[in-house]
């Protein structure tokens, strides 16, 4: 994520850039633990802005993000790029047209949809849109072939459908996962720009930024 933290950090923002745990996915409850604990240091380290903390992440940080925006009122902008919203939704997607993939994320993740689903909701966004009332800016290349742009559809509507009148959905033409485009290169510069315009609308230009990186 350093494509987009070293230009936050040129126009001025505090960035604090956080991995994920080693061999961690099949705890990915911890990731919201993680993304609270950067916030908290953040605070008590005397960088943050307790009124002017955003989080932003990708993939499986997205999730993470919105997971932890729905716990932690600290929170007070998120930016979730290519998230999975829906992961038992998404596996059982996979286990029809990548069956190779499915058992391999299956693996990883200890479990099947059906042997599982307490878990798989768990770690599922979409089921936390109730909770979810601060701004929300999701991100998505429409090529996106790892999580499709349907995520990002999904929980926009389920934010929108909760009363959140501050979520936004952009959608990057001929983008994938990871905003690489077939004839343009990868596409940070707009993506980065439109993560900037977010900040600037919904904190102040001194805000601290938490990221959860994916």
């Amino acid at each position: 994520m350093s494509w987009l933290a070293k230009p936050l950090a040129a126009s001025g923002y505090t960035v604090l850039v956080q991995g994920y745990r080693p061999r961690a996915v099949r705890h990915q409850m911890r990731d919201v633990a993680d993304v609270r604990n950067a916030v908290s240091y953040l605070l008590e380290s005397g960088k943050g802005d307790p009124d002017r903390i955003a989080v932003v992440g990708h993939s499986r940080g997205g999730s993470a993000s919105l997971r932890a925006a729905a716990e932690d009122e600290r929170i007070k902008s998120t930016i979730a790029l290519s998230p999975p919203i829906d992961i038992a939704r998404y596996m059982n997607a996979l286990r029809e047209h990548s069956p190779s993939r499915f058992a391999m994320l299956a693996e990883a993740y200890g479990a099947r949809p059906e042997d599982d689903p307490d878990y798989y909701r768990q770690i599922s966004p979409i089921f936390y849109a109730t909770r979810i009332t601060m701004p929300v800016l999701l991100i998505h290349g429409t090529e996106d072939m790892v999580a499709p742009k349907e995520n990002s559809e999904w929980m926009y509507a389920a934010l929108t459908r909760n009363n959140n009148s501050n979520a936004r959905l952009e959608l990057i033409p001929g983008a994938g996962h990871f905003f690489e485009h077939r004839f343009r290169g990868y596409l940070f510069a707009p993506v980065s720009n439109l993560v900037r315009q977010w900040l600037e609308r919904t904190l102040a230009r001194e805000a601290p930024l938490g990221d959860a990186s994916g």
